[in-house]
């Protein structure tokens, strides 16, 4: 009896040490596996490649915005609010005429000062009432506002106190040129990059990931900006677009 229990506690033990070293054996490979994983991910990082491609392209501005100004002056507010008004008419009448929507033109905010309070008895003459206004034109006809800029001394013919005038260009239609243009910036980045390889001993296999920086509209340059054109911002009809990619390659030996 003796004997089997003997025998029996032996083959327990054995048993034992063969699954104990089982699951060490186990663990050992799992451990391996996931540093050699690791390591593997380590070397993929390193064999990246990162470069910034770029886009350009000149459009014409499908957008624009003319803004006319007068000024007015009178001896009572009265006298004021109709030459406004009468300045308002005459200047939209004129927009219509030149061939724009009245759903495009919108009266601006008038200003006015009371001169006789700022002037002491010595000063005061003139008009007591002076002050300005505006009409704008938001069209994407842009040819139409070149042309009525050009036509606005109508308005002063007639009589009417323009005192100013503004014209801008705008480019809008971003939807229209982004794919083609994301496109031939993420070709750029492949040649940046094939050219950096080559320089580098390795070769470009796959794009791993990609961004984009933010459209950027802006002036042609321009080495002869007009004389005291401080800020040429919208004057031109045509805008350059510019986009930057960030392109991440993977290399290889």
């Amino acid at each position: 009896m003796e004997n089997n229990q003997s025998s029996h506690g032996a083959t327990f033990r054995s048993v034992s040490i063969i699954v104990m070293a089982v699951l060490i054996a186990a663990a050992i490979a799992v451990a391996s596996y996931f540093i050699s994983t690791s390591l593997r991910d380590i070397r993929k990082s390193d064999n990246i490649i990162s470069v910034k491609g770029q886009a350009e392209k000149t459009v014409q501005s499908n957008e624009a915005k003319l803004v006319i100004q007068f000024e007015i002056a009178a001896a009572s507010v009265a006298d004021f609010s109709s030459a406004v008004s009468a300045a308002q008419d005459e200047i939209q009448q004129f927009l219509v005429a030149q061939g724009f929507k009245e759903t495009e033109i919108k009266r601006g905010n008038v200003q006015m000062r009371d001169m006789l309070a700022q002037q002491t008895n010595s000063e005061r003459k003139g008009a007591r009432f002076v002050g300005s206004g505006d009409i704008s034109v938001a069209s994407a006809n842009v040819e139409l506002a070149g042309t009525t800029k050009d036509a606005l001394a109508q308005l002063l013919g007639k009589g009417v106190p323009v005192s100013g005038s503004s014209l801008k260009y705008y480019f809008t239609d971003l939807e229209s040129i982004k794919a083609d243009m994301l496109k031939e910036a993420t070709a750029n980045a492949r040649t940046v990059a094939a050219a950096f390889a080559e320089n580098s001993g390795v070769k470009i296999k796959t794009m791993q990931s990609a961004s984009q920086n933010a459209f950027e509209v802006n002036e042609p340059v321009n080495d002869n900006p007009p004389a005291g054109n401080n800020d040429a911002s919208g004057s031109s009809l045509s805008k350059k677009v510019r986009v930057v990619v960030n392109v991440d390659f993977a290399t290889s030996e």
